[in-house]
């Protein structure tokens, strides 16, 4: 956002929400002495605006259970896919959160809270389970 009375304005799209992003810019536009009109919302866009996402694609939410590709899973050389939650997705990745055996092993043993880890995966390295 350039110009204007206040000058330039910016926001990172890679953080932030669609609705934080919409929300600034009309708070920008209505600094400015201008509307959006009546229709204006800051509601989340339905799928059906979202063309280039697959229908399996568009259902990610958090707290999702999925599986994730992942090299040390099954083994001595074999190639398998780790159990985790979706914590965050974006239209390319989603933030999966998940524990190692031996930290579930651990946590049941000592009763100590489990450890988590949070990884980004594309998303074709990823499926519901």
């Amino acid at each position: 956002m350039d110009g204007g009375k206040w000058g330039a304005h910016a926001l990172s799209a890679k953080v932030s929400s669609a609705t934080r992003l919409l929300t600034h810019w009309k708070g920008y536009v209505e600094n400015q002495g201008l509307s959006l009109g009546p229709g204006f919302t800051t509601a989340k866009p339905s799928a059906t605006l979202i063309p280039h996402l697959k229908g399996s694609d568009r259902d990610y939410q958090p707290g999702d259970k999925i599986a994730f590709s992942s090299p040390s899973y099954s083994g001595k050389g074999a190639h398998g896919y780790r159990p985790g939650v979706v914590v965050r997705a974006t239209p390319k990745r989603v933030l999966v959160e998940y524990s190692f055996k031996y930290d579930i092993e651990r946590a049941k043993k000592t009763g100590q809270p489990l450890r988590r880890h949070q990884i980004w995966k594309k998303r074709s390295e990823v499926q519901k389970r």
